[in-house]
């Protein structure tokens, strides 16, 4: 049932969104759904304290943003092409990924309908759709460390190890 937001038992997960900071300055956002917030939170705070972290808030330093990337067609449209049909379906910004994928960003709320709205209108293929938290370019840290950086996979590989945390790691490592 993961996946489904249902636990093995067919009840549904509770999100839980829990914020640390890692040396130098690296925030860090987990934000999953579990079948006990209780106990989840502590498993996921040992692990945090583990490598170094301290839980306290980070959210304010990211924004949270809906993204879909549509696949490359035959036809070779470019973001600009897209751009009015983007805007009046409701997104933020275009942008292209480094395989040439349009990628679109909208509001958390606005992704499902900007998504099916250009892909109706544009007959473009969805390639994914998600919902993200994103850096603010004010608070982005510079990754200068090989220990840093390997810390951070460390914690992450080992939350997404824990049981009681169901979720898709999307590292925004730079």
């Amino acid at each position: 049932m993961r996946g489904q937001g249902l636990n093995i038992s067919g009840n549904p997960l509770q999100p839980l969104l829990m914020e640390a900071i890692f040396s130098p300055g690296v925030a860090v956002l987990i934000d999953c759904e579990t079948e006990s917030k209780a106990r989840t939170l502590q498993e996921v705070r040992i692990i945090i304290k583990k490598y170094g972290g301290t839980g306290t808030p980070t959210s304010h330093m990211f924004k949270k943003r809906g993204r879909i990337i549509f696949e490359s067609d035959e036809r070779g449209l470019t973001m600009d092409d897209l751009l009015d049909d983007a805007v009046e379906s409701g997104a933020e910004d275009v942008d292209s990924d480094e395989d040439g994928h349009i990628v679109i960003y909208t509001e958390p709320s606005k992704t499902i309908s900007t998504a099916a709205a250009l892909a109706q209108k544009r007959a473009l293929k969805i390639r994914s759709s998600d919902i993200m938290w994103e850096a603010r370019s004010e608070t982005a840290v510079v990754m200068d460390s090989e220990a840093s950086l390997k810390t951070l996979v460390g914690f992450m590989d080992d939350v997404l190890e824990e049981p009681s945390v169901q979720g898709t790691p999307k590292y925004g490592l730079n």
